[in-house]
């Protein structure tokens, strides 16, 4: 459910593919991620076994976050993934929300969609082949001649290639008992860490510290990572977003929450924004998904999706378009692509993977019928790869003498054999993307994908109570022992700093609030950013920094709601609340 709309998928077997929308038009295309390339110093190597040697190195890197061993950061790429939804005019055919190489609905239109999955839901019965999706409609408003606006829910799965690299220390197991402990196998945690019962947390903390942030935040990591991906008008959106106060009847420009000065891109995911006007409880800062905290929203221009008529319009404000459209998302996975993808050593031919039949004939078609990849026949190995049979990286890359284990779910071969351009029998494995890489010698396994999707009751008043009932009865510091709720209270320590009373209007003042966070930031000589407390019927928003005066530590207003060195109403100085 997103923006509370229920809704159920088609089995989803999704590519590492990028949105490749433009405003207007080719509202669903997507095209592939560029894939990383492999580091030179393996490629200076002369041998196969020393450039596996190398390789292995960057893993290794890659597994510890120390790119002071090998700077892996180029060739180890983290894309987000996200899911997508949108209202779409009932007037457009079904077609499938994307490519997958094994799944596609099952119907030729909307009515047989709806009449093939009401029979399975009076029946109880399933598509064997996962081929089939609840996809709603709605009423979304009412023409001017009395007739229904009718929209039918769109999805879309894509990925985005985040222009920066994310280490691996910036994500741990959820605590969730229940995944853990499910009675038909209880997992121990290393076992969880790489099974497809695992879900993880990104760390909220935008400071890059492999601390994990365990206190609320307004903006988190996660939002700087969805500020990149753009909605379905693509890269190249640049859509403006404005307020509207019912009782002036005007609209207004929003802003970016982390700046007051900048106008905010609605054309990307995001789920703060800020206004020029205060509410009636003085706050500026707004969350779109109201009590949903997990809910992203981007604008869009594409016609086909249903909007909402603007009450701004003809106003005289500065937003005067009639109609205003939406999109919505949640981010499903990080995924890490490899130089593996990339990494050819035995000079295998690659054939393509936009057609099956012309990329992969040559690849299945032998002398002895349909080649299967027989590791130990040369006339059944398969006649190079394609991208559906993509198996390049030489198996001794891995370590021989670990135990190979399939999950059933999996399509992939393990051991492969494949001819390389010269008709040699080669002995591979996969070079796409796994959850988890088969163990590499001296490293173990290591996962590369990572689901960080948000559930559905996180957030409820219930889910806070039991976590934090988790939280004092089963947390464990490193020595084994159970935490008090004084340990937990004191791991989460902040400060809280005073404003200086007021020197315009009103005398007053207000508290701002820093969580470990802040404090942390402000250890590390960077500045730190808080709302203060609502007082007179406003609240500020505080960039504060600290130096050192003495043996005491001074604590000082950088800008405030935008200005330099004090508030709009006067609060100049800042002092601790004791």
């Amino acid at each position: 459910a997103i923006n509370g709309s229920p809704w159920v998928s088609r089995h989803n077997d999704y590519k590492l593919a990028m949105n490749d929308a433009i405003p207007g038009s080719r509202m669903r295309n997507l095209k592939d991620i560029e894939l990383p390339e492999v580091p030179p110093s393996v490629l200076a190597k002369p041998s196969l076994d020393e450039q596996a040697a190398e390789m292995r190195e960057y893993f290794k890197a890659f597994r510890d976050s120390d790119h002071a061993h090998r700077d892996y950061r180029p060739y180890f790429r983290p894309a987000l993934c996200v899911l997508e939804v949108a209202w779409l005019d009932a007037g457009e055919d079904l077609t499938d929300p994307f490519d997958s190489e094994r799944h596609k609905l099952a119907a030729a239109d909307w009515e047989e969609l709806r009449a093939k999955l009401a029979w399975m839901l009076e029946s109880g019965h399933k598509d064997t082949n996962e081929n089939l999706g609840f996809l709603p409609s709605s009423v979304r408003g009412i023409r001017a001649d009395g007739s229904p606006v009718v929209a039918n829910l769109d999805y879309r799965i894509f990925c985005h290639p985040l222009k920066d690299a994310l280490p691996l220390n910036q994500l741990r197991l959820s605590k969730h008992l229940a995944s853990r402990l499910a009675p038909h196998k209880p997992l121990t945690t290393s076992a969880l860490w790489h099974s497809r019962r695992a879900r993880f947390d990104l760390n909220p903390s935008n400071s890059g510290s492999s601390t994990f942030m365990d206190y609320p935040s307004f903006w988190q990591q996660i939002d700087s990572l969805m500020a990149q991906v753009p909605g379905r008008d693509g890269y190249s959106a640049n859509i403006s977003d404005y307020e509207y106060s019912s009782n002036e009847r005007v609209s207004r420009r929003t802003y970016n929450f982390l700046d007051d000065q900048e106008p905010l891109n609605a054309g990307f995911y995001h789920r703060f924004y800020k206004t020029q006007t205060r509410d009636a409880m003085g706050r500026a800062v707004r969350r779109r998904g109201f009590s949903d905290m997990t809910m992203w929203a981007a604008r869009t221009t594409q016609p086909q999706v249903v909007g909402a008529p603007n009450p701004a319009a003809g106003q005289g404000g500065e937003d005067d378009e009639a109609v205003h459209r939406w999109t919505w998302a949640v981010p499903l996975e990080l995924v890490y692509m490899t130089p593996l993808m990339a990494w050819n050593p035995l000079d295998i031919r690659y054939g393509g993977s936009s057609n099956y039949n012309r990329d992969c004939g040559d690849v299945l078609a032998g002398p002895a019928g349909k080649r299967t990849g027989d590791p130990l026949d040369a006339d059944k190995a398969f006649n190079g790869t394609c991208g559906w049979f993509f198996f390049r990286t030489p198996e001794r890359f891995f370590d021989p003498n670990a135990s190979a284990t399939a999950d059933p779910a999996d399509t992939g071969y393990r051991v492969v054999g494949v001819l390389d351009k010269q008709g040699a029998l080669q002995r591979v494995r996969e070079s796409g993307t796994f959850i988890s890489l088969p163990e590499i010698e001296g490293l173990g396994q290591i996962r590369l994908r990572y689901p960080i999707y948000p559930v559905h009751w996180e957030g409820s008043q219930a889910w806070k109570e039991v976590k934090a009932l988790q939280t004092l009865t089963l947390e464990t510091s490193a020595d084994g022992s159970v935490g008090s709720a004084s340990d937990v209270a004191n791991s989460l320590a902040g400060i809280d700093l005073g404003l200086s009373p007021a020197t315009v209007g009103n005398s007053h003042t207000h508290t701002l609030s820093l969580g470990p966070d802040g404090v942390e930031a402000l250890e590390r000589g960077e500045t730190a950013v808080g709302i203060t407390t609502v007082d007179n019927s406003h609240s500020h928003t505080v960039k504060v920094r600290r130096t050192k005066s003495g043996s005491k530590w001074v604590y000082e207003i950088e800008t405030c709601d935008g200005s330099p060195s004090e508030c709009g109403d006067g609060h100049k100085t800042l002092a601790v609340v004791s």
